[in-house]
């Protein structure tokens, strides 16, 4: 029966037709679960609520058999994204967001949020915000963490309101006090990590990485896989209705501040704030032909700028989208308050829906410089 499920499942899933009879995905994801297979019945439930996206039956028990498949780990809990295919890219977007196609991605599972500073400190093994120094570090006059302590201070704060002068941030009384949504000791386990470049987010991903689990950035396919949350050809993680204050973090530049991720709804996958907020770094080098089949070749190197995704509570709403690509180096992302990222695990050898697909290499990614 298992064999004949999957490929049942395998016919659906993986063509990523948007006109497919959703009652056959809701079947074979019946199927899947009478043979106590939750990977299958994920992938075909996913497909399900992606074509009838307004059945709450079926988003219920998706939601079941996802959260039956999540995984809390380091002390972060990664949300499970099922083996299946989407259509990744705009219609609408940018240039570098077009053409639409296809893309198939092997399941893997994400954090449900962007990792915060306390959680970085944590599990490098630094001392805890607000120092968040490298042992190493920790006695140096003018430590390279520095300038980056500076903005996460004003930044990464559960309970400020607004940003002040970081010294203001340390306690230093001269420069006045910061709004505070409450008093008490400062927590950073909230609010994503900013100003961090694309390889001091990398390191952490191999430090926490074993023979047995792959962590690390998601590529670009991976990330818009993720965001999208199963629906099919929505412009936001929540859909097609525009942004506002219930939905996402964007349009408040003059804030300074930051918004709890999980003070907003979570999308399909039960991710938190994939649109907006920070900008989320992915692994892969920009080129803004990626999504181009007969693209030219083109060669990367280490200082090439690399992707983020996501827009940020700078943005307005036409880059808060899931398909919307910008890029920066890991210098700038070090220093910007808008830059944060997720992780993602990976298990080998994948799934075995998966595997029958194309390899699970990561595509030439893409990215470009905010307007």
């Amino acid at each position: 029966m298992k064999s004949i499920t999957e490929e049942l499942i395998e016919r659906v899933v993986g063509r990523g037709d948007p006109d497919d009879d959703p009652s056959v995905a809701s079947v074979l994801a019946d199927l899947a679960l009478e043979a106590n297979d939750k990977p299958l019945a994920a992938s075909a439930l996913d497909r399900a609520c992606g074509l009838s996206p307004r059945d709450a039956g079926l988003s219920r028990l998706r939601a079941q058999v996802l959260d039956e498949l999540a995984v809390t780990e380091h002390g972060l809990v990664f949300r499970y994204i099922p083996a299946g295919s989407f259509l990744m890219g705009s219609t609408t977007g940018d240039a570098d967001e077009r053409p639409v196609h296809l893309e198939r991605v092997p399941a893997f599972w994400v954090t449900e949020t962007c990792v915060t500073w306390a959680d970085h400190c944590r599990l490098m093994g630094w001392a805890p915000p607000p120092d968040g120094s490298p042992p190493e570090e920790a006695e140096a006059p003018f430590p390279p963490q520095m300038l980056e302590s500076r903005v996460r201070l004003q930044y990464c704060e559960t309970d400020t309101l607004e940003a002040r002068d970081w010294h203001a941030h340390a306690g230093m009384p001269d420069f006045g006090e910061v709004p505070r949504a409450s008093p008490g000791a400062p927590d950073y386990g909230v609010k994503p990590m900013v100003a961090v470049g694309w390889r001091t987010a990398a390191a952490l991903g191999e430090r926490l990485s074993t023979e047995a689990v792959q962590v690390g950035l998601p590529t670009e396919r991976e990330w818009e896989r993720a965001a999208r949350g199963g629906l099919i050809g929505a412009r936001y993680a929540w859909g097609n209705e525009p942004p506002d204050p219930s939905r996402c973090d964007f349009g408040h530049f003059g804030d300074f501040a930051i918004r709890a991720p999980k003070s907003l709804p979570p999308n399909g996958y039960g991710l938190y704030g994939p649109c907006g907020g920070v900008s989320e770094w992915t692994c892969d080098p920009y080129d803004a032909l990626a999504f181009h089949p007969r693209r030219p070749p083109a060669s990367f190197t280490d200082a090439s700028p690399r992707v983020l995704r996501g827009g940020c509570f700078t943005d307005d709403e036409e880059a808060v989208t899931v398909s919307f690509r910008m890029a920066l180096t890991d210098e700038q992302g070090a220093g910007s308050p808008t830059v944060g990222f997720r992780l993602v695990r990976r298990v080998p050898p994948v799934p075995a829906l998966a595997a029958r697909g194309p390899s699970a290499r990561p595509p030439v990614a893409s990215g470009r410089r905010r307007r």
